[in-house]
């Protein structure tokens, strides 16, 4: 995952950038990568954004499109001036639209899911660089996402237009949205309330 031998990347790990109390530049002096428990073991731990969209391509020869799934990652520890450039962009995973939505998010990132659980242990993951062994902590930091892609690997319906609760945050309807503009008005959700009504929903 972690491209070996790459000293510019290395070097952004190896030298965080000082985090000043209170203030926040960069995803990096965020709550929750300052809080997580992977952090807390290893400041120096590598910590991924993945972003996943749909686009469509026309068939040159006929009028036939095709959706495709696009999944990519960066690595955050990557300076801010550097994060947003072509070349650390990393493609994650392409699959068609349809057999995404066919067989789930946790079958066709298996393998990614699979390495941020291992980087996520205690133990981490040793890699080879420059000769010498050297153990990496990670975490994935964040899934960031249009509406329809957050929606659909949040288990929600992607079009917020059809939806009665069009919010992935609260539990406002779209009646409601339109009376009321203070969040102390609004339900939050709850982590264990959405599992109980994604396990209550029924099957194809």
């Amino acid at each position: 995952m972690l491209e070996q031998n790459n000293d510019d990347i290395l070097r952004c790990v190896d030298n965080p950038l000082p985090h000043t109390e209170g203030t926040f530049k960069s995803i990096t002096d965020s709550v929750y990568y300052r809080s997580h428990p992977v952090y807390q073991i290893d400041q120096k731990a590598l910590s991924f954004v993945i972003y996943y969209d749909d686009f469509e391509f026309t068939n040159p020869l006929g009028s036939k499109t095709h959706k495709l799934a696009m999944f990519n990652w960066v690595l955050i520890n990557i300076y801010p001036e550097f994060r947003s450039t072509f070349k650390v962009h990393n493609l994650l995973a392409v699959v068609m639209t349809k057999d995404l939505k066919e067989f789930g998010t946790e079958v066709i990132l298996e393998s990614f899911i699979s390495a941020m659980n291992q980087l996520g242990k205690e133990r981490g993951v040793t890699l080879k660089l420059h000769c010498d062994d050297r153990v990496f902590r990670g975490l994935l930091n964040t899934v960031a996402g249009d509406t329809p892609a957050s929606g659909y690997l949040g288990g929600f319906k992607e079009g917020v237009g059809v939806a009665l609760h069009p919010c992935r945050r609260c539990n406002i309807t779209k009646l409601e949205m339109k009376e009321n503009f203070n969040a102390l008005f609004f339900d939050l959700r709850t982590l264990d309330a959405h599992e109980r009504q994604k396990c209550s929903i029924p099957k194809d």
